[in-house]
């Protein structure tokens, strides 16, 4: 920075004015003028005020005081040595002075710390004495008080032994208002001429403290002030940017920028008017190019009660990165003006000092207005630390929530973080989702294969914890598409318990999922809903051929579940499995709804239709009416040539439990075809004949699966649990089924050796325990449960802390059917480290119910 600073040399109008007493100018000065070097033209006339710049070059030294000089004799031959000459070789006394007052040091009412010195100056091309300002910071610094004053009279006497002699300083009274200083001039130093000098020296250097006059007792009537010294005497000039704060600078001069000088009593009067000049003069330092100067008046500028704000808002895009950062700092007091709120805001987005570009985010954190503060939490989003991220991401929850005009830039900022690279980041926007209840984007974020697959999963659940059923049913279904086992299983029937269409779809895309367990829950979830509007979607997935039997099975269980006329309606449906199940739902329906005539004579008509499934299906229902003309119409199909027909007949004879359609039966046992076959195994053990067991024994070694399965079950159903050697035969038989390679055939042995509720049967069901596939452990598990043996509980307690939670819900249920008491300990330490609350759920009921 340049300072612009001089030291004036003032001369003054009068020297010793009306208070100089005639005797002392008579006497004194008179004969000191004689021999001490006083300018001549002060005992002339008056003189008009003058200045001029005392020459001195900060960089060549040129103007510095020759130290040796440093007192002055009583001889005028002696005045060759009282000190300044131009050029003169060491200055460093005026260079600190003349730095101590250019950066605005305190003065006069602060206290100083300059020591004045009478000295030979040079003055517009003329040798002049005058005082001269001398730093003396280290001796001197500090706020005035008596010890200060009795310090700088020394340093003065110290400086100039021989000019001084014995005189000496006296304070009484408080300083600095009600003190009174006087100072007694050694007589042979003042009859040698030298009063004058002590007296200009010590005014100046003590007034610079911040007294406001001294005594000299018989030189001087009253307290001597700087305007009662003669002599010429640099004085402060102050750049405006340094007389501010205002200041008493009393005697000193402010320099405007355009190098106008003005009094310093003067400007402090016209600052506090408000004056428009001087104030556009401050705020024309802020256009310097150097970065000095403007730190300095920005600053300064909240110390002052100016309106600074819009010349300081352009500062913000300075080219120095320190120059924006102090007005960032200078506009704190602006803080909620909306020009500078998008001021900053542009300043945290572009500038490219991240250090600024934080600072700006910090200062818009503090602001009331929520759109402003918003922006830090945003910038932290963006730019900080993982654990400050994560932190903004908790910011931006509450604030998104309270105010809902910030709420969308908030979500899609959210949003932006589920990619991010950082987990916990990802992790956390994913929870601030959630908690501004972000539904759409959640769901659009499903789609977004750029988010972890795992943190997609996470949003999925959120979404199927969702009171908004569009919401949950999204959640379900992704869950249900991206698991698999229980966990999709779970889903599918949560999303089956949502009341509506959309749900109801959601699950009809099941019955043709990648897995033969999600098809058939889906089928099953289905036909528990008994919405008829599913039968096109099991007809599709029937056609497509995966688990077909399965699903129409379910199919069946739906078309069932509904009224008499829904089912005849069906019925005359264009696809052919719905026909076909309609076809068969109309015999049971006949039969709950008392033998409808108008069902029986559908499928009269069904049973003479050119398709064969129609007339297999008819050929099923009729068996229901268990009438003689209905017996009639199955003898008459039972030679069809179509395999579905002959198995409709038996299926339809196994309605008859009196022996009628016994022969048919019989010959089916035969047939070419296995499905018949297997029919025809299916009604002998639902009539309990048992006339062809041997028959039935020899099918379980048939090469197809469908038949060995219905005639391991078969046995089970027919065998006599009195008859402990048949019962024990074919515990022998299931046992060597569990293990069939068939899954099927497996199921089935299961399920009959559970039915037998002998306890040489846990035996074999334990067998699939250790089963590779989870279906058959499960299925082994469950039949456990159903033996009603106490030998069971051992085993189905062994697989409660299995791996797989769905063998583990197994086990829960099965000691809740065996109602194993004695499995209650282990029941009780698996609810302490269970981690799925479900079973947590259901451990709980399990001990409430055994």
């Amino acid at each position: 920075m340049a300072f612009h600073t001089s030291y004036i040399a003032n001369a003054r109008d009068d020297y010793f004015r009306a208070r100089l007493s005639d005797a002392f100018f008579a006497s004194n000065f008179a004969a000191e003028s004689a021999r001490v070097p006083i300018p001549s033209r002060f005992l002339k006339k008056k003189n008009p005020k003058e200045s001029c710049l005392m020459r001195f070059n900060f960089q060549t030294g040129l103007g510095r005081r020759d130290n040796s000089s440093s007192d002055t004799n009583t001889c005028p031959a002696a005045t060759s040595r009282l000190g300044w000459r131009r050029g003169l070789r060491n200055g460093l006394a005026l260079a600190l002075a003349t730095a101590c007052f250019g950066v605005g040091a305190p003065a006069f009412a602060e206290g100083g710390s300059v020591r004045y010195s009478y000295e030979l100056i040079e003055l517009g091309g003329d040798n002049e004495y005058g005082l001269v300002p001398v730093s003396e910071q280290k001796k001197l610094s500090g706020k005035l008080s008596k010890s200060k004053v009795f310090d700088a009279f020394k340093l003065l006497k110290a400086k100039k032994k021989t000019t001084y002699g014995n005189s000496s300083i006296k304070i009484t009274g408080n300083l600095p208002s009600k003190a009174k200083i006087s100072v007694t001039i050694d007589p042979s130093k003042a009859s040698a001429g030298f009063a004058p000098i002590i007296m200009a020296e010590t005014v100046y250097t003590l007034t610079e403290l911040g007294v406001d006059g001294v005594e000299f007792p018989g030189h001087f009537d009253g307290k001597m002030v700087r305007a009662d010294v003669p002599f010429y005497a640099y004085s402060l000039t102050l750049p405006l940017l340094n007389a501010l704060p205002l200041k008493d600078y009393s005697g000193a001069q402010v320099l405007l920028p355009d190098g106008t000088l003005i009094p310093a009593t003067q400007f402090n009067k016209r600052w506090k008017a408000k004056d428009a000049e001087l104030e556009k003069a401050l705020f024309s330092y802020l256009k310097s190019s150097q970065d000095f100067t403007v730190l300095r008046v920005l600053a300064l500028l909240p110390k002052l009660k100016v309106d600074f704000r819009d010349e300081v808002i352009p500062l913000l895009d300075a080219k120095s990165p320190s120059v924006r950062a102090r007005a960032l700092n200078t506009l704190e007091g602006n803080r909620e003006d909306a020009p500078v709120l998008a001021a900053v805001e542009r300043m945290m987005k572009e500038d490219k000092d991240a250090k600024i570009a934080r600072s700006a985010a910090e200062f818009l954190g503090k602001s009331k207005s929520a759109k402003a503060s918003v922006n830090e939490p945003l910038y932290l989003l963006e730019k900080g630390s993982e654990k400050e991220s994560v932190a903004a991401l908790k910011s931006l929850e509450s604030i998104g929530n309270k105010n809902k005009a910030l709420k969308s830039a908030i979500v899609d900022a959210v949003v932006s973080h589920l990619v991010d690279k950082r987990a916990a980041v990802a992790a956390a926007s994913s929870d601030a989702l959630q908690a501004l209840n972000a539904d759409a984007e959640q769901i659009a974020a499903l789609g977004n294969d750029k988010i972890a697959a795992e943190l997609r999963l996470k949003i999925a659940r959120e979404l199927a914890g969702k009171s908004a059923a569009s919401s949950a049913i999204v959640g379900y279904s992704y869950v249900g598409n991206n698991l698999s086992e229980r966990d999709a299983e779970l889903a599918i029937r949560k999303l089956g318990d949502i009341k509506g269409d959309d749900a109801r779809k959601a699950v009809e895309t099941f019955l043709t999922a990648d897995t033969k367990r999600k098809r058939l829950v889906a089928g099953d979830v289905l036909a528990a809903r008994g919405d008829i509007a599913s039968m096109p979607a099991f007809s599709a997935a029937i056609a497509k051929g995966k688990d077909a039997d399965e699903l129409e099975a379910l199919a069946y269980t739906l078309m069932a579940a509904q009224p008499v006329a829904t089912v005849l309606s069906q019925s005359d449906s264009n696809n052919k499995s719905t026909k076909r199940v309609a076809y068969r739902a109309l015999g049971e329906l006949a039969v709950k709804s008392g033998g409808n005539a108008q069902v029986k004579e559908k499928l009269s008509r069904g049973a003479r239709s050119s398709d064969a499934d129609i007339r297999g299906a008819s050929a099923s229902a009729l068996g229901a009416f268990k009438s003689k003309d209905g017996l009639e119409t199955l003898k008459s199909l039972a030679a069809d040539k179509s395999a579905k027909v002959r198995a409709g007949v038996a299926n339809g004879l196994a309605y008859y439990k009196d022996g009628e359609g016994f022969e048919i039966l019989e010959k089916y046992l035969d047939d070419s075809a296995p499905e018949v076959v297997a029919a025809s195994l299916d009604a002998m053990a639902a009539r309990a004949e048992a006339a062809k067991w041997d028959k039935i024994r020899e099918l379980t070694e048939a090469k197809d699966a469908g038949v060995r399965s219905s005639a391991f079950a078969a046995l089970g159903t027919l065998v006599s649990s009195e008859d402990k050697k048949g019962v024990n035969d074919v515990i022998s038989l299931l046992s060597g089924a569990v293990s069939d390679s068939d899954r099927q055939v497996q199921l089935t042995a299961l399920e009959q050796l559970a039915s037998l509720k002998d306890s040489k049967a846990t035996t074999g069901i334990a067998i699939l325990l250790n089963a590779k596939e989870p279906e058959l452990r499960v299925a082994a598990v469950e039949a456990l449960g159903k033996t009603a043996q106490p030998s069971a509980i051992d085993l189905v307690v062994s697989v409660l802390d299995d791996s797989n939670p769905d063998i583990r819900r197994a086990s829960i249920e099965a000691l809740g059917e065996l109602k194993a008491k004695a499995a209650k300990p282990q029941l009780q330490a698996r609810l302490k480290t269970e981690e799925d609350e479900d079973l947590k759920i259901l451990i709980k009921k399990t001990l409430g119910r055994i």
